[in-house]
């Protein structure tokens, strides 16, 4: 995972985390939102994401730009759990914790491949 996406999840800046990993100093209360980060992730591979970091961040609906790193909160950790299972469909999911998705996160552009073999953006349509 990247520091950005650590930190995101995490609520604390990116130079916190390189203080923690390089002078310690981690409150107990960080420690275990640390722990608590490590073991979602953990039950998420055990649940079957074999590759936790993309998943987090891959798009959970085609036109929508939301990810389970732009919702995530310890609260919710379940939810996605359930997600990575196969349990719970990502529209299930997003009504159940967010019930505007559809709103929010609607994207206007999609990816296309380039012909340069690139990915690119077009407008959706």
């Amino acid at each position: 995972m990247t520091w950005v996406d650590l930190s995101r999840m995490l609520r604390v800046s990116v130079p916190a985390l390189r203080k923690w990993r390089k002078a310690g100093g981690v409150s107990p209360e960080n420690r275990d939102r640390l722990a608590g980060l490590v073991a979602f992730l953990q039950v998420l591979y055990e649940a079957g994401v074999r590759d936790p970091a993309p998943w987090i961040a891959h798009p959970l609906v085609d036109g929508y730009t939301v990810t389970v790193l732009d919702l995530y909160t310890p609260e919710r950790a379940s939810h996605f759990v359930e997600l990575g299972a196969g349990d719970l469909s990502p529209v299930m999911l997003l009504d159940r914790i967010e019930p505007q998705w559809r709103e929010t996160y609607k994207s206007e552009y999609e990816v296309v491949g380039a012909e340069d073999g690139m990915p690119a953006l077009r407008p959706r349509g």
